[in-house]
């Protein structure tokens, strides 16, 4: 039995739609885990060192702060080689890691145990700086800390950086800011944030840095 044109048509027309409309009728159920599954954290061990990565919001020198007031680690690392834009807008030319420096001793940490790395410009180049101060100082542990829908990527950018080296390597989430995984397109910030991270996670993984 033949079917006829104007039922093909129909029937190519017909499951896009289907398609298209499963989808949509699904999203409650998926797109929670789009931002679900970047948020990754590591039980807390004693560390030589906390690492608050430069950029992204400044909660995480607020935990890194805090995580050495806990003596989780005895230095803290302020990094990143770029001047934020608002700080530029200033008249200043403060960098991520001297302005992270700056709020880190604010919040409590001595100036003597505060490290600031001037170098990197993305997560990969400030792994790269970390790995190589880590090693000069003889680390066996250090602890990452950086924003909540960043830990993924960063977890896996600084354990394939230190892999081989001895060092282990802790992930832990500046927690306590305004992202909310489970909502995050209901939130235009948390829609730039978890977009940003797919792309980045897909571009890294192709260019080998994960």
């Amino acid at each position: 039995m033949k079917i006829s044109r104007r039922c093909r048509f129909i029937i190519c027309l017909t499951w896009p739609i289907l398609i298209l409309a499963a989808t949509v009728a699904s999203l409650p159920i998926w797109f929670p885990h789009l931002g679900y599954f970047l948020v990754v954290a590591d039980p807390l061990k004693r560390s030589d060192a906390i690492v608050a990565l430069g950029g992204g919001d400044m909660r995480r020198y607020i935990v890194a702060a805090k995580l050495y007031q806990e003596k989780w680690a005895p230095v803290v690392i302020s990094t990143g080689d770029l001047v934020p834009d608002y700080i530029e807008a200033l008249g200043e030319k403060l960098t991520f890691a001297e302005l992270g420096a700056k709020l880190l001793i604010k919040d409590g940490v001595p100036l003597q145990s505060v490290v600031i790395i001037n170098k990197g410009t993305s997560t990969f180049e400030e792994a790269a700086a970390v790995k190589e101060y880590s090693q000069r100082n003889k680390f066996q542990r250090i602890i990452v800390v950086t924003s909540i829908y960043h830990t993924r990527r960063a977890r896996a950018v600084y354990r394939k950086m230190f892999a081989n080296s001895g060092i282990e390597i802790i992930t832990r989430s500046a927690e306590g800011g305004q992202f909310h995984a489970g909502r995050w397109w209901t939130r235009e910030d948390d829609l730039v944030f978890v977009n940003s991270e797919w792309v980045k996670l897909f571009l890294y993984k192709f260019q080998g840095k994960i």
